[in-house]
Order: structure tokens, then C-alpha cells, then sequence
């Protein structure tokens, strides 16, 4: 695809979304004037930018409704430890935008509403027709409980810089798997001032999730029952040993070659043009493409296409993402569940569409979106089918995830063996954290 039309399907997508805010918002009923004003709290972690857009809406919704909405800003980084401190001291919010990478453990511990209780069964099933199927599963308990509605989606694809194949005369990634992307990871890297260190790379996991490829692999990370983690298995430690030798015989770049080419880390490499391929969420364009983020201003002609299937032909990727939960302990919850209800519509979602760092997760919203872009949006919708939440119930994120890529890295650089790194992996995991 050339850049040309990359950049007049992505000038389109931008168009349609500033149209879709301009549109007059009619409530629904359900946001019809209350009787009497109540007044609830929500924290958030949108900066300015994106503030700008959600402010009128807001104000929208509080004139509909009557509910005040007193919002609080706190950043990604700080609003799990907050409001971990908040409940412990009786100071928590109504409303919190939460994400994939600390909700679960706190829905393990009852910390927000199952929003099911909240509204008529009916209306409530209708609503969630209008999401994608795992981005409702990210926001549930193992037992089924629906503790948040989704906002947005952060599924992996495979970019890769068009003008770096086109100058090897190597064609554009289509279908991949294991082997042949780890062909044309050592086939695009190359010294090109003769120093005999590389100037070039094929490929940067820097915003990969490389564990994943357990799951391309058939394998699982924690076993069935969730007594255990799975990594000891042949198929988890087959995918290990692929990963460690694509991370070493590729190579990829690590922050070491970063700094000796003037960069701070492989994410500079790829933005300068170093790198053939990288695996990120739709939000790389304009956050690692462009030039201080003018969606017209790409710095190099770039594709994107679906990362490598396993060795049987299983493609899988992760699904994380944020969304909006009742705190459980509110005193105004049915004014909150309002909130709620309406930060996650289609509406309110198509009006903030072109300012999502991510994937809109009301499938008629990313629908409208994405398919503007042509064989692009198609690989964009058809990724959502084969993404999946990683483990529940297990505190993956806030426990495992750590210690599990600290001793598995050590081993994929040189340090030790894979059965010493996975020995170490469950010594430091006990006792098991799951329920």
C-alpha cells in the first residue's frame, strides 16, 4: 500500500471523526433531568488534549441529567496506588477510569460494583451487544462478573517501514509465521558504515509482549484450574527458546544499541528508521509515526499487517486496554452507573473517536473507522477475533508478570538456564496468588 493511500485513508478517518463531534448529542432517555441534583466523582488520567474533547460532553451530560460531575486527574501511573490508599482510607471516587494492567487484582478483592446489579437485565444485555466480545471479557471476574465497561482496546499488529523493504528488494510482509519471520528479521538487518556493527535492524519487540507467543504455540501461561503457572510445558518452553533465539541471532535492538546510535531507546531506532518491523497497537502512527503528532506528517512510508502465526497456524495477541467502573462503597451508584453508561455509548464513543489512544471497542464505532482504510482496517478488525485477556484471577499483572519477565529475560540473554529461570519463576510466585 503506498503512502499516498495510507495517508488520504488516515486524513479520512480523522475527517469522518471531527464530523462525528460535530453532530448536535440528543440524550437518550435514560439521561432525561433527574428531580433533584446529585453530585459524584470521577477519576481519570486524560491529559489536557484529551480532556478538551470529554469536557463538553460532560457538561452535556450534567445538564441532561442534573448529576454533577466533579472530576479528578491523576496519572496512569499513580491512579492504582491511589485509589489503593483512597479505599483504605475511606476517600475513593464514584466512577474510575481503570486499566487492563492493575483492575483485575483489585476486582479480585470486590473493590468495584458488578455493573449487571445496576441496570434492568434487558437494557443492560443490549448494551453490551455493542462491544467487542473480548473487549466485555477483559472486564470480567473469572465468575463471569462484569466489574467495568470498556473503553478502548490495545491489540497488537505487525508495522513495518515500507521504504527499508523496498531498499533491500525484499517484498512487504504478508502472511508470516515463525520461521519466516525470524528469516526476514536476520535479512534486514545490515552494517552500513562498515564498522561491523549493525545500523539497521529487522525488528524491535520493544512494545511487544513476547510471551504471548506461548499462545501462538498452543501453549497456555497458568495452567487450567489456575493452581499454577504453565511455563514448564513443552509447547511454553518451545515458544521461549524461539523467542531467545529471534531476540539473539535477529537481533533485535536493546537500549545498548539504542544509545550507541543516539537514541535513548529501540523505540527512537524504529521513529529514525532502523528498524523493518515492529509490533504495536493502532495507536503507533500517531504517537511513532508522525512528526508532534500531525496525522498528516508521517516521518517514513509504513504498513501494517498480522504478527506470525505458531508452528500449527495459531495467531494469537493480547487484549488490554481501559475502562470505567463503579467503585463498590459509592453512596451514589445509580448516578454513577449513568456515567458510566453513557462515557461507554456509541455515542460518546463516536464523538471522542479520533482522540482514543487505542481501538474504539463499540464495534460499530471502530467498524465506521477503521474500514475507511481499506486492507488496513480489515487487519485491524479481523486482529480483535484472535486477541485474548491475559490471565484472571492470578494477579498477572501486579505479581507473576514482573518476576516471570525479569528471570525469563535473564535467560534470554545469556544468564542461566531455562529450567533454573522457571524454578526461580515459582519459587518467588509462592504462595500461589490466585482465589
Amino acid at each position: 500500500m503506498s503512502n499516498r493511500t495510507l495517508t488520504r485513508s488516515c486524513t479520512t478517518i480523522l475527517v469522518a471523526a471531527v464530523l462525528w463531534m460535530l453532530v448536535p448529542f440528543v440524550a437518550p432517555a435514560a439521561y432525561l433531568v433527574t428531580a433533584r441534583a446529585e453530585s459524584i466523582t470521577w477519576w481519570h488520567w486524560y491529559p489536557p488534549e484529551i480532556w478538551v474533547t470529554y469536557e463538553p460532553l460532560i457538561e452535556e451530560f450534567e445538564a441532561a441529567t442534573g448529576i454533577d460531575v466533579q472530576t479528578q486527574y491523576f496519572g496512569w501511573s499513580r491512579m492504582h496506588e491511589k485509589l489503593v490508599i483512597g479505599m483504605a482510607g475511606g476517600i475513593f471516587p464514584d466512577v474510575i477510569t481503570v486499566s487492563s494492567r492493575w483492575a483485575d487484582t483489585l476486582a479480585m478483592r470486590e473493590s468495584f460494583r458488578d455493573l449487571a446489579e445496576l441496570e434492568e437485565p434487558a437494557t443492560f444485555e443490549a448494551l453490551r451487544r455493542t462491544f467487542f466480545p473480548v473487549a466485555l471479557e477483559l472486564w470480567q471476574t473469572v465468575d463471569g462478573k462484569q466489574y467495568a465497561l470498556p473503553l478502548d482496546l490495545d491489540v497488537p499488529l505487525l508495522f513495518y517501514n515500507a521504504e527499508i523493504f523496498n531498499e533491500s528488494g525484499t517484498p512487504p510482509p504478508a502472511t508470516l509465521d515463525w520461521d519466516s519471520w525470524f528469516d526476514l528479521t536476520r535479512r534486514l538487518g545490515r552494517d552500513v558504515d562498515g564498522d561491523e556493527l549493525l545500523d539497521l535492524f529487522g525488528l524491535t519487540t520493544w512494545w511487544y509482549p513476547w510471551i504471548t507467543l506461548v499462545w501462538t504455540n498452543g501453549g497456555t501461561l497458568v495452567n487450567a484450574d489456575r493452581t499454577g503457572l504453565a511455563l514448564g510445558e513443552p509447547l511454553a518452553r518451545d515458544a521461549i527458546e524461539y523467542y531467545r533465539r529471534l531476540k539473539n541471532e535477529g537481533p533485535i535492538p536493546g537500549s545498548a544499541d539504542a544509545l550507541r546510535l543516539g537514541t535513548l531507546d529501540p523505540s527512537g531506532l524504529w521513529k529514525e528508521g532502523r528498524v523493518g518491523m515492529a509490533p504495536a497497537g493502532a495507536w503507533m502512527p500517531r504517537y511513532h509515526l508522525t512528526t508532534d503528532g500531525d496525522p498528516g506528517s508521517y516521518v517514513f512510508e509504513y504498513g501494517m499487517t498480522h504478527l506470525p502465526s505458531g508452528p500449527t497456524g495459531i495467531r494469537a495477541a493480547s487484549a488490554e486496554g481501559s475502562g470505567l467502573a463503579v467503585v463498590n462503597g459509592s453512596t451514589q451508584q445509580d448516578a454513577a452507573w449513568r456515567l458510566v453508561s453513557y462515557v461507554a455509548s456509541e455515542e460518546f464513543t463516536r464523538r471522542v473517536a479520533s482522540q482514543l489512544e487505542g481501538f474504539p471497542a463499540v464495534i460499530s464505532v471502530a467498524r465506521d473507522t477503521f474500514m475507511e482504510s481499506g486492507e488496513d482496517g480489515q487487519i485491524l478488525m479481523e486482529v480483535v477475533d484472535y486477541a485474548r485477556p491475559f490471565p484472571k484471577g492470578v494477579q498477572w499483572w501486579e505479581r507473576l508478570y514482573p518476576t516471570v519477565q525479569l528471570e525469563l529475560g535473564r535467560y534470554i540473554e545469556g544468564i542461566g538456564s531455562l529450567q533454573g529461570a522457571i524454578e526461580n519463576i515459582e519459587r518467588q510466585t509462592l504462595p500461589w496468588p490466585g482465589l
